[in-house]
């Protein structure tokens, strides 16, 4: 039986690319976890706190938005394909289809029962769908160690919104240093954007 935790740190992080407006490779990060347990409802607790974090410093119109990453397994797309879905906020639905072909059967997609009870949850929190969260069949987030849910906060709900935050479920990161599985999911508020927009 695996031990429960949450944890937080706050802290300077670096990215492996260049610069950009918004994007500079070191950054300040707040981080909070919990690790030990596979249910939604972990998945709901940090998704709550991301959300009524924002709400505490002023940021109203902020909204999560959610996806189950084995929606694309399901659809079988390929790890191109995905990458290219998730910039469809900045390159636009038309461009992206040029790529990628036809997004019919990802806009006919249901969510997930995962989702499902994650979404119900939220709910029992006190959060409203489409106004607090809502779900984003389009996002796809970090490819080589989400392996569910995903989750990004947006400043508000218009396309090409900016971020500050993500995080979602990462059930084998930690298993590949401990020699087995543990699941785990987090949320990152990125404090230095958060700062410029305020």
């Amino acid at each position: 039986m695996l031990l429960t935790f949450s944890r937080y740190q706050i802290g300077q992080v670096f990215r492996g690319e260049n610069p950009q407006k918004g994007r500079t490779r070191e950054l300040t990060q707040f981080d909070f976890d919990t690790v030990g347990s596979a249910d939604t409802k972990e998945d709901a607790k940090v998704i709550t706190a991301a959300i009524k974090g924002a709400r505490a410093i002023g940021l109203d119109k902020a909204i999560m938005q959610i996806n189950d990453r084995e929606i694309f397994d399901n659809l079988g797309f390929s790890k191109e394909q995905i990458i290219t879905i998730d910039k469809i906020d900045k390159i636009g639905k038309e461009e992206v289809e040029k790529i990628v072909g036809s997004l019919e059967k990802l806009e006919k997609v249901q969510k997930t029962e995962r989702l499902e009870k994650i979404f119900e949850e939220l709910k029992s929190n006190g959060l409203e769908e489409n106004k607090d969260f809502v779900f984003n069949p389009y996002l796809a987030r970090g490819l080589n160690y989400y392996t569910s849910t995903i989750f990004e906060l947006k400043l508000n709900n218009t396309p090409g919104g900016l971020s500050i935050g993500g995080g979602g479920r990462y059930d084998n990161l930690i298993g590949m240093f401990a020699g087995r599985e543990i699941p785990a999911v987090g949320f990152s508020f990125g404090v230095s954007r958060i700062i410029d927009l305020t």
